[in-house]
């Protein structure tokens, strides 16, 4: 499988970066062999994440999966409007996620949790008992 993650520095123990749009590198990798390619992100300094132009690239690029810590819902879209899953991994590098693969740490991101999945992160809800907003 061709999986892409955005990382701190060009190496496969770099730490996989928060946001995919925001990561300085770009890791093509086959899951199996552990090859990769390295490409500087060419959306770094784009405002809005992921372009579809990078998503297109990726496709081309045969790739199936993109990985990081936290997904926006505009960067979710654009890769899986070109045929991309996106998985949160909940922390580590890249060549640490291949174990992680199968297991709680590697969620879509509507199931995981943690800094993974900021956006859907529901805060917990209060009750006041009712004499109690008296005076």
């Amino acid at each position: 499988m061709r999986i892409a993650a955005a990382t701190t520095e060009p190496c496969l123990d770099a730490e996989i970066a928060v946001r995919f749009g925001r990561g300085p590198f770009i890791l093509l990798v086959d899951s199996d062999t552990l090859r990769f390619q390295v490409i500087e992100n060419p959306d770094l300094n784009v405002r809005g994440g992921v372009s579809h132009e990078l998503a297109q690239w990726l496709a081309a690029k045969r790739v199936q999966l993109a990985l990081a810590a936290y997904w926006s819902p505009l960067d979710q879209q654009t890769l899986l409007s070109a045929g991309i899953q996106v998985r949160t991994v909940c922390d580590g590098s890249l060549r640490n996620t291949r174990g992680q693969a199968r297991s709680s740490l590697m969620r879509p991101p509507e199931e995981a949790s943690g800094i993974g999945n900021l956006a859907q992160a529901k805060k917990p809800q209060t009750t006041v008992p009712r004499n109690d907003l008296r005076p």
